[in-house]
Formats: C-alpha cells, sequence, structure tokens
C-alpha cells in the first residue's frame, strides 16, 4: 500500500501508556495515593484503546510483508503476543472496574489482579521485542 511502514509510528503511546499504567497502580497501591492509582488506571485504558490504531497498521503493513519463512514466523509470534497482551489487559481492565465498584478489590482480587497486569505487561515486553526484530534484523 505505501512504501513506509505506518506500524511503527503508533506503536509507542500504547506501549508506554500500558507499561507505566501497569507501575502506576502497583506502586501506588502499595503506597497507598488513590490519586496515582487512579492515573495509572487511566493510563491503561487509554493505552488499551490507542492499541487499536496499532493493530490495524500491523495488519495493513503484515499484508505487504514478502513470504519468507523466517519473517512469517517472528510476525506469528508478534502477532499472537500482541492479541494475547490486548485481551490480557482488557480483562484486568474489566475485572478492575467491576471488583472496584463492588469495594471487593482486595486480598485474591487484588493479587489476581496485579497477575493479569504483570502477565500482560511480560506480553507486551516479549512481543515487543520480536516487533523490534522485525524492523531491525528483518528490515
Amino acid at each position: 500500500m505505501l512504501s513506509i511502514p505506518l506500524h511503527p509510528l503508533f506503536v509507542h503511546f500504547p506501549i508506554a501508556l500500558l507499561l507505566s499504567g501497569t507501575v502506576a497502580v502497583i506502586f501506588f497501591q502499595l503506597w497507598p495515593k488513590p490519586a496515582g492509582v487512579q492515573w495509572g488506571f487511566y493510563a491503561l485504558v487509554a493505552g488499551w484503546f490507542l492499541t487499536f490504531p496499532a493493530l490495524i497498521t500491523g495488519l495493513v503493513d503484515e499484508s505487504g510483508m514478502a513470504t519468507d519463512a523466517e519473517a512469517n514466523a517472528v510476525v506469528n509470534a508478534h502477532m499472537t503476543g500482541m492479541m494475547g497482551m490486548w485481551a490480557l489487559y482488557g480483562v484486568a481492565i474489566y475485572l478492575y472496574v467491576i471488583w472496584k465498584k463492588k469495594g471487593e478489590l482486595q486480598g485474591w482480587r487484588l493479587w489476581t489482579w496485579w497477575g493479569l497486569l504483570l502477565l500482560a505487561a511480560l506480553a507486551i515486553i516479549l512481543a515487543g521485542h520480536q516487533g523490534g526484530r522485525l524492523v531491525y534484523e528483518l528490515g
């Protein structure tokens, strides 16, 4: 479609918002600052929604790639990881809203929420590494 890949232009804000939101909500719940937790949650929501343009442009750029076997394996790993990350953050955001509204975000629910956030952060780091390989190693 275009000679310039669009996907790399759209990935930085969602990654930064999701990772900083994850750190903020956990940090500010350990050292209680409600405004910090609220900011972190807003960053998570904004990052989750800003993932849509990154996903769309990634699919557009992928459709124009050569069918090199190594590149396809890396693309598949990257796409699978990012879709998993998006789903994990989506579930984490949903559970936070439900549990917070009911006043049940404590005990095992809090640990479950943190676990989902940390698992999603790990997924974004690992899948992002695969995206970096696509750009810097495989062109």
